[in-house]
């Protein structure tokens, strides 16, 4: 049975950095949609769906708090997925630019390959 050594240092902590950068956008993203900033307001307005502004908040809270717990990580990530994806395709349905989305969405792949790159590699 071999034995796999754990990273040390800076390693040890690398995933756990990548990874805090999209849950904070979307922390913050959250955050504005609850304190109902106005160009979050004027954004959702302008795309449809300013009347479920606290409903899209609480879902990018959830997505923060599965992504962020290791035995939820999957769950989040996959929710994450979902609703990027869904914020794309609102932006790209009411031809608005879908930079924020693509960007925070792969900041999310990407913390994730470092964090559980099983997930994404074949079992060998």
């Amino acid at each position: 049975m071999e034995s796999q050594t754990q990273p040390t240092g800076f390693k040890q902590y690398l995933p756990w950095i990548v990874a805090a950068i999209p849950a904070l956008l979307t922390f913050a993203s959250a955050t504005a949609k609850l304190t109902g900033a106005q160009e979050v307001r004027d954004g959702l307005t302008a795309d449809g769906v300013v009347q479920y502004i606290t409903l899209l908040a609480i879902t990018e809270l959830l997505i923060v708090a599965l992504y962020l717990y290791p035995k939820t990580l999957n769950l989040g990530f996959f929710l994450a997925c979902s609703y990027f994806g869904g914020a794309m395709a609102v932006h790209i349905s009411h031809g608005q630019p879908f930079t924020a989305p693509i960007v925070i969405l792969t900041l999310y792949w990407i913390a994730t390959f470092f964090r559980k790159p099983m997930l994404f590699l074949p079992k060998s």
